[in-house]
């Protein structure tokens, strides 16, 4: 029972410290907003500058007396110089006890028996850093701590002559890789609603891939490579299914200098995206600082999961121990100014404007089977809104005009005729082991806006007395305009237009109009014209 309670109390511990430790915001945080610039820091600046608010008020801990109570952190040693993946260990003899780790006044970790911790020290800045342990009982009372100091190096010296960055291959070799990767969108208004299916924008993605090495050509120096999602568990408002591509795998050639493009002779087959995340590096020694400009393939949205190539700028910031492996390390930037996610299929388009009180003119565009010519035949569609009584071929009468409103009803379906992202701005960080040249890990931030084209058909009454009339989206254009006259003869009233002999145009409002997804409407308000966008990746080779 003893033990039960201590682990209960250790989960509400570790809730408390990392709320005390303010564990970092989202990726659409002040500092981070669309158009702002993007700034190339080494991953331990950019954590730095996100727990800046946070640092300003101190962790809130209990009361304590000096450090006592028998608790000794055994290792490391005061003074150790650490890198990669340390082993924190500390010797306390209370079986029902508790231990709460932090590094530098921040919380770490929390755990009952083994009283131990792996500290990985790539995620912190090369120099001095302090471990402290606080130990609390069984009654949750404290009971002592220890602290110690060490300095982290994980900065290796590169050789004088540089390093080559190269990714190589072993023909029947097989790699598991895993992804994950999260999407934040702005805040919507209350009166606003995302199309449905939009919602993944904002979900998060834990993918997991094999990849296997079919054929190796020029002594390792390219590869073709199969790649397969394996499994993939897409979370979409606390709602987890599986990703459609599940099962789906790829062909894929890769180079020495990293870069990988689906396989020519599969270019009409599916894409997996996630399996194209790749650079090319660059082809000759490069030294801490050098620069260049190459392809890199890319992911930018849980919606389409599609790979796309943009011209990145890069950046070797280095060697680096990470994760027990002598890494090189490249930083990446690059931009794109549009990335379409969805477009409708082409529509017609009619509108209808009252160019005085004896006359009207009418423009259709982009129709299917017109037939005839102008003349008096009639608009069949749901236009809600009064009566237009015409009387010959150039004059007639104005009736009243109706009061359907300038916009669809609040709640009615609203079409969306497209979606995009525009405005990327994009970095990257790639972990490359340089003895047996593999991606080990990369991690992408993404910000910029998420933009939606919608079709709202409206009808509406001119101050000045002419009545117009819009219709955008409409499908299934019959009849035309068929006939001799003019537009006389007809009368646009309650909801539909009357010609004279003609045909009937159907759609407008009250026709058919598509949904979108088809994606479809927003089911109870309108669809934002655009929000922000942030969206964060992660990729990491699984090694014994």
């Amino acid at each position: 029972m003893g033990r039960r309670s201590a682990r209960w109390r250790l989960l509400g511990a570790i809730g408390m410290a990392a709320l005390f430790a303010g564990a970092g915001g989202g990726l659409l945080s002040a500092a981070e907003r669309p158009g702002a610039t993007i700034p190339e820091a080494t991953r331990g600046e950019v954590e730095a500058a996100e727990e800046a608010p946070a640092a300003a008020a101190a962790p809130a801990f209990p009361e304590e007396p000096a450090y006592s109570g028998g608790i000794e952190i055994a290792t490391p040693e005061p003074g150790a110089k650490l890198r990669g993946t340390a082993r924190v260990k500390v010797d306390w003899e209370n079986p029902l006890g508790y231990l709460i780790f932090r590094i530098d006044d921040r919380f770490a970790y929390a755990t009952t028996p083994p009283f131990e911790m792996k500290w990985d020290t790539s995620s912190a800045a090369d120099g001095p850093h302090v471990v402290a342990v606080d130990a609390y009982d069984a009654s949750a009372r404290y009971a002592g701590g220890a602290s110690i100091g060490v300095t982290v190096e994980n900065t290796i010296s590169t050789p004088a002559e540089g390093v080559l960055l190269a990714v190589k291959f072993d023909e029947h070799d097989m790699m598991e890789r895993t992804v994950s990767a999260r999407g934040e969108l702005g805040a919507l208004r209350s009166d606003e609603a995302l199309p449905a299916g939009f919602d993944v924008l904002e979900g998060e993605l834990r993918a997991d891939l094999s990849v296997s090495v079919m054929d190796a050509f020029y002594e390792g120096m390219s590869a073709l490579v199969r790649s397969r999602l394996r499994t993939a568990a897409l979370v979409t408002e606390g709602t987890s299914q599986s990703a459609p591509d599940v099962g789906r795998y790829v062909m894929l050639q890769v180079s020495r200098n990293g870069l990988a493009v689906p396989e020519a002779s599969a270019a009409s087959k599916p894409r997996l995206g996630l399996a194209e995340i790749s650079l090319a590096l660059r082809d000759f020694p490069v030294l801490p600082g050098d620069t260049w400009r190459s392809p890199i393939g890319v992911v930018c949205d849980l919606y389409t999961r599609r790979g796309v190539y943009v011209q990145g700028r890069h950046v070797f910031e280095g060697l680096r121990w990470y994760r027990g492996h002598e890494c090189a390390v490249i930083s990446s930037s690059y931009s794109i100014p549009e990335l379409p996610l969805y477009a409708q299929a082409a529509r017609e388009t009619a509108s209808a404007v009252g160019g005085s009180a004896t006359g009207m003119r009418v423009k259709l565009t982009g129709a299917r089977g017109m037939r005839g010519g102008m003349g008096g035949g009639g608009m069949r569609g749901g236009m809600g809104g009064g009566g237009m009584r015409g009387g010959g071929a150039g004059g007639g009468r104005q009736g009243r005009a109706g009061t359907a409103g300038a916009t669809a009803r609040p709640g009615a379906p609203t079409e969306i005729l497209s979606a995009r992202l525009v405005d990327l701005q994009g970095t990257r960080r790639t972990y490359l082991t340089r003895q047996s040249g593999r991606i080990l890990h990369t991690e992408d931030t993404i910000l910029g806006q998420v933009e939606f084209r919608a079709a709202a058909q409206r009808v509406a009454a001119l101050a000045d007395g002419p009545f117009a009339v819009e219709l955008t989206g409409a499908r299934g254009m019959r009849g035309g305009m068929r006939g001799g006259g003019g537009m006389g003869g007809g009368s646009m009233r309650g909801g539909q237009a009357r010609g004279g002999a003609g045909g009937a145009q159907r759609g407008g409002a009250g026709g058919r109009a598509a949904g979108a997804q088809r994606p479809g409407a927003a089911a109870g308000g309108i669809i934002p014209p655009r929000l922000d966008y942030g969206f964060r990746l992660t990729t990491d080779l699984i090694v014994d």
